[in-house]
C-alpha cells in the first residue's frame, strides 16, 4: 500500500485547484494549444506532450489543456513509444482537468 501515498498526495494537490484558477487562453497560448491538438490528431503523441507541457510550464492552467495532456500521455503510454510514467502522468493530468472543471 505504499504506492497509495504518492497517488493520494497527487490527488490532494489536484483537488486544491479551483475553477477560479482556470484562465482564458491568450492568442499565443491558443496557437500553441491548437498545434498540440493537431499533433495529437496526427498521432504525434510526443510532439503534443511537448507542446502541452511547455504551456503548463509557462503557467497556463486550463481544463482543456490538462485533459488533452492526459489523452496524449495515455495514448503514448499504450503505444510502442511508451515511456515509464506515461500512464501516471495521464492520471495526474486527468485529475487536474477534473479539479478545474468538476
Amino acid at each position: 500500500m505504499r504506492t497509495s501515498i504518492p497517488i493520494g498526495f497527487a490527488l490532494l494537490l489536484a483537488l486544491r485547484a479551483s475553477t477560479a484558477w482556470a484562465q482564458p487562453l491568450v492568442a499565443e497560448d491558443a496557437a500553441a494549444f491548437e498545434a498540440a491538438v493537431q499533433a495529437l490528431g496526427r498521432g504525434a503523441h510526443t510532439e503534443a506532450i511537448q507542446q502541452l507541457e511547455l504551456l503548463a510550464d509557462r503557467g497556463v492552467l486550463h481544463p482543456d489543456l490538462s485533459f488533452d495532456r492526459a489523452v496524449a500521455y495515455g495514448r503514448r503510454g499504450r503505444s510502442a513509444q511508451a515511456r515509464p510514467g506515461d500512464l501516471g502522468r495521464a492520471a495526474y493530468a486527468l485529475s487536474e482537468a477534473l479539479a478545474l472543471r468538476p
